[in-house]
């Protein structure tokens, strides 16, 4: 997707390659902002917030499912899901974060403890609604997860001013109405939006039920009853 010698410009990030793999770098006042996908050392979330997520989505011990998280971010979720052992395809638009998410799974699938948890996703880099919306009918997944870009929070998978940074870099998702029809059509069982907690359904389409922690909320959308 990048070329190893290659490095990008956008908003003042370059996008670096070093012996430790791909990372996203800005030069700030007080120092340099340093972005890297690295799924052996990540932290998985609080015991109660991970299964919320798989509650949401219906993942079962034993019931493989194919999951597609159409806004894959740093691709923390996707993990979450594959290790609980779902296919995922990751879908990313934005070309920097799509290419560290590349270079994270690539060494994640050599690495010996977690290599078969990544050899069960599988990243692609363009708009969501464009490739959801191409799906033919046998390839559409059981369920679709959408995480669209909010404010940062206090129990992010980054630290509070690298989130301000990415979504700086990324932008608001203004489309998120479209995405969540798309996903409506393209999703065989289920849809599950994560907002905060006392944020608004999208578009005011309310979900079929929600599940809600602390900080953050989990809006489902039941299609039709899981095989």
């Amino acid at each position: 997707m990048i070329d190893d010698a290659q490095q990008l410009d956008n908003n003042h990030w370059h996008l670096v390659r070093s012996d430790s793999g791909l990372s996203l770098s800005q030069r700030q006042a007080d120092g340099p902002q340093n972005i890297r996908v690295d799924f052996s050392k990540l932290r998985l979330r609080r015991r109660g917030q991970k299964e919320l997520l798989f509650k949401a989505l219906g993942v079962q011990k034993h019931v493989p499912r194919y999951v597609v998280d159409a806004t894959a971010g740093m691709g923390v979720d996707a993990f979450l899901l594959a290790q609980a052992g779902c296919r995922v395809t990751l879908i990313e638009r934005a070309p920097l974060i799509a290419a560290l998410l590349e270079d994270g799974l690539a060494r994640a699938r050599q690495a010996s403890a977690i290599g078969r948890i990544a050899a069960r996703m599988r990243l692609r880099q363009g708009d969501a609604i464009t490739l959801l919306a191409g799906l033919a009918r046998e390839q559409q997944p059981d369920m679709i997860y959408l995480d669209p870009m909010f404010p940062p929070h206090k129990k992010s998978a980054l630290p509070k001013k690298a989130m301000q940074s990415l979504q700086a870099l990324v932008g608001d998702d203004r489309d998120q109405a479209q995405l969540l029809d798309v996903a409506l059509h393209s999703a065989r069982f289920r849809v599950v939006v994560k907002r905060h907690r006392k944020a608004k359904a999208i578009d005011g389409v309310e979900p079929t039920y929600y599940l809600a922690g602390k900080q953050i909320r989990y809006d489902v959308y039941a299609l039709r009853k899981m095989a």
